[in-house]
């Protein structure tokens, strides 16, 4: 398991994964699930049976994405910071590709792995990158709400914080 993780944590954190773009198939209710442009990150999501984002009526719902430096970037701020913009970069991706922006992002849940051996900072150095990153894309407020959660733990082993957003996006306003 160890293996399949750091082989699909290698493709989502590598940045030729932002080269596809995503794309959407709609359910039968009218609800659209993204489907990733990235052939390694849609096999992960089709391995484990679930979207990286989907939209329903008029609120977008985004499942946990796993941000932390890509494998022998280091462990500093800067590849940390690097591992954020790829994520929220994909985040802004899906939400394009919803109808959406980070204009309509109205909640984010971040849980954050504070002791790992993949960054050097303490808590408030990890809290204050992850600030300075998603400020990069949330520009002005209002903001949305934020809950930083310490964890022990991530799925990928190298992953630092797992990002979860949800998006109030009217769909007349497409």
């Amino acid at each position: 398991m160890k293996i399949i993780m750091s082989f699909f944590l290698s493709i989502a954190l590598s940045p030729v994964c932002l080269a596809q773009q995503p794309t959407t198939s709609e359910g039968s209710n009218g609800t659209q699930f993204v489907i990733s442009g990235n052939a390694g990150a849609r096999a992960f999501h089709e391995k484990w049976h679930y979207a990286p984002a989907v939209r329903t009526g008029d609120y977008i719902y985004f499942s946990g994405l796993i941000a932390g430096p890509a494998p022998n970037d280091g462990t500093d701020a800067g590849a940390y910071e690097r591992g954020l913009h790829r994520a929220f970069e994909r985040i802004g991706e899906n939400l394009a590709v919803l109808g959406a922006s980070f204009d309509d992002v109205i909640k984010i849940t971040t849980y954050h792995v504070f002791k790992s051996e993949y960054f050097d900072g303490d808590k408030l150095a990890h809290l204050e990158t992850v600030a300075k990153v998603k400020d990069v894309y949330i520009k002005s407020g209002p903001y949305p709400v934020w809950t930083a959660i310490g964890v022990a733990e991530l799925f990928a082993d190298s992953g630092l914080v797992e990002i979860e957003i949800t998006a109030y996006a009217p769909s007349d306003k497409k």
